[in-house]
């Protein structure tokens, strides 16, 4: 998304009309986490709206301005006129928030709940997914723990009576740090993509990137040595070990198909 998810670094290609295709710095893959189930009922294409060299058509609202890539937003360019209008103002919804940031504005797509969802939300939250990958609405957010509603925003919460919203947490090891995707943002918080079910990689202020934390040789990352039953040996980095009378991260959880019962390491 150009306005809430920024553009890459490569120059921009110029199109007819004096508009710009960019490339997005969202990988199709944040988008296209879909369930076993669902592949099996529908074929979704890999790269909807994006050219052959990776650039999306940058586009603009007629009538709020909001600035956002045809393939982020799910619109096809060809479709595209000087009076296209966001699905919020569209909808004559320009007063609703974001269910899941509690913020007015931005690229807003419907949810399932009859409320409205930023684009980046719903990449950011884990349980949130696309219904139809290609238009990137509706948003089915009935897969939202409500452990997550309930998680304060570590930079929002010291303004707010009580949490709202939904947070997403820090990826860095145990770290239980949350906070709003949009706050992230605006704070510089780092969102990387990840390795599947966790799509999108999200750090703290206190913490790294994955790239960064493999370079890191700090004592905030400490490695150990694991031995095997059989004799073979192991090199791991001590987050990534657990013992059995610890609690189990929300990341190894999922991949154990180990369903979530602790909202401080959701």
């Amino acid at each position: 998304m150009a306005t809430e998810c920024g553009n890459s670094v490569d120059s921009p290609v110029m199109v007819s009309g004096g508009r710009m295709r960019t490339k997005p710095l969202i990988p199709e893959m944040c988008f296209t986490t879909i369930t076993e189930e669902d592949a099996e009922c529908e074929e979704q294409p890999i790269k909807p709206h994006l050219e052959e060299d990776g650039t999306s058509l940058l586009i603009s609202c007629s009538q709020c301005s909001v600035r956002v890539h045809t393939s982020c937003y799910g619109v096809d360019p060809a479709s595209v006129t000087k009076e296209w209008k966001c699905a919020c103002c569209k909808a004559n919804a320009m007063t609703e928030n974001c269910c899941l940031c509690s913020l007015r504005g931005g690229a807003l797509q419907k949810a399932n709940n009859n409320k409205w969802v930023h684009v980046m939300c719903a990449v950011a939250v884990l349980e949130a997914r696309f219904v139809n990958i290609t238009e990137r609405s509706p948003v089915d957010l009935s897969g939202i723990p409500l452990q997550r509603f309930k998680l304060k925003c570590y930079y929002c919460k010291k303004r707010m009576k009580k949490a709202s919203g939904c947070c997403v947490q820090c990826s860095h090891g145990r770290c239980p740090t949350a906070y709003h995707p949009t706050c992230a943002q605006a704070a510089g918080v780092l969102m990387q993509p990840d390795e599947w079910p966790f799509v999108v990689y999200v750090t703290c202020c206190r913490h790294k990137g994955p790239t960064q934390i493999e370079k890191d040789t700090d004592s905030d990352c400490y490695m150990v040595q694991v031995e095997f039953e059989d004799g073979s040996q192991l090199t791991a980095k001590r987050d990534d070990v657990y013992t059995l009378d610890e609690e189990l991260p929300k990341r190894v959880k999922s991949r154990l198909g180990v369903p979530l019962c602790n909202p401080a390491v959701m």
